[in-house]
């Protein structure tokens, strides 16, 4: 039987490769599993549309297809509603001179995915500057929207989500949530360290059916999802496949260099590593892996100098991990053995399998590719710098 996981997140991301959905049919998938669990993830939106798109109706039974059907249906109507009540606010807060950028989903909707059925919000979110909170609920109170406090902080009459949010509910029992503050302060002051404001200012306007809007920066958009997948890991897919999305469908403008400007300036650096690893081996995102220094080398960068600095990082830390020593007849495995050889009864190797590397297994004898002279080359080389003390090479 097929790995469920694995064949659910092919189909469960935007465009996936032909080749990768077309091997799914010899994999003795169970089908009608796959449906669970894109229910259970709230993702069956795009699942689906993959589904028709490649002509798998077929495997799968017609009672799931059936649920399958009736949830588009219920998405295609809470969106055209969620558009529809977010072209009323639009024009009510333009009108009084308010700013504001859209969040989370109905900016996906308006200006990434394809086709409105393939993100389906609970609520709308918008983003305003903390000095337009109370003129932007008193706009919204005046054309019939019913303020929701939440319980149980106040702030300047404006009831809050923990200094981060007020809510708003329209006639048709939709929630605004009108964000002053991308998440709360303690968040954002001691875990992201970040200043919300600093999105706030860096946004593009784009035209959206008559009105002059203004989205986030696609680079800011996507690290703002990667802080929304850190805080909801529970209930974060939706995330992963909203900035898979973004990549996808903004990747020939993308600036990756500026991404990584705010990924290795966090202090959660170790977690977006972990989360971009499952985004790129999972769901096949198209994301650079800035530590795979065996990428360096298929790119011709055969000497350890000519890597980027995350490889050169990576090699060492890999080196240490999964090197051995031979001596006497004896191998001994990992934990820095290498850098005890020397040459003559010592005798070093780093023949390494990035899969058995990260399971700690060191068959005998060892797999792999043999990256013995490299590595011998990147110790010699950082040995004998003389004026840069050797972590330099790789902080």
């Amino acid at each position: 039987m097929g790995d469920p996981l694995r064949a659910f997140y092919t189909l469960a991301v935007l465009n996936p490769q032909e080749e990768d959905v077309l091997a799914l049919r010899a994999s003795h998938v169970d089908w009608d599993t796959l449906v669970n669990i894109s229910f259970e993830l709230n993702s069956s939106y795009i699942f689906y549309t993959n589904i028709k798109r490649f002509g798998l109706e077929a495997c799968f039974s017609s009672t799931n297809i059936k649920r399958l059907q009736a949830k588009k249906e219920s998405a295609i109507l809470n969106n055209l509603t969620q558009i529809n009540l977010f072209y009323e606010i639009t024009g009510l807060l333009q009108a009084e001179g308010i700013k504001f950028i859209p969040l989370k989903g109905i900016s996906l909707t308006t200006d990434t995915y394809p086709d409105i059925r393939m993100r389906v919000g609970s609520d709308l979110d918008i983003f305003i500057h903390p000095a337009n909170i109370d003129k932007c609920v008193e706009a919204l109170k005046k054309s019939s929207y019913k303020f929701e406090p939440f319980i149980p902080s106040s702030t300047r009459g404006v009831t809050s989500a923990h200094g981060q949010a007020c809510m708003v509910r329209s006639q048709d029992d939709i929630y605004i949530d009108i964000h002053y503050r991308l998440f709360t302060w303690y968040e954002e002051k001691y875990i992201f360290k970040i200043d919300s404001a600093k999105f706030y200012e860096n946004t593009v306007n784009k035209l959206w059916k008559g009105y002059d809007l203004a989205y986030m920066k696609k680079e800011d958009e996507f690290y703002y999802l990667l802080m929304c997948i850190f805080r909801n890991r529970l209930g974060a897919f939706r995330h992963y496949l909203d900035a898979d999305a973004i990549l996808k469908i903004h990747g020939e403008n993308f600036d990756w260099t500026l991404v990584k400007s705010y990924l290795w300036k966090s202090p959660l650096k170790q977690y977006w590593e972990t989360i971009l690893k499952f985004m790129r081996e999972r769901l096949k995102t198209p994301i650079p892996d800035e530590y795979d220094w065996e990428r360096d080398i298929r790119r011709g960068n055969v000497d350890w100098v000519d890597f980027n600095k995350e490889s050169q990082g990576k090699f060492f830390e890999e080196l240490w991990a999964c090197d051995s020593l031979e001596e006497g007849g004896v191998t001994t495995n990992g934990d820095g053995q290498f850098f005890l050889a020397d040459g003559k009864k010592k005798i070093g190797h780093f023949i390494f399998n990035r899969s058995n590397c990260e399971r700690r297994l060191f068959p005998t004898p060892p797999t792999g590719a043999d990256y013995t002279n490299r590595a011998n080359d990147a110790v010699d080389e950082v040995r004998n710098a003389q004026s840069v003390r050797p972590s330099a090479w790789w902080s």
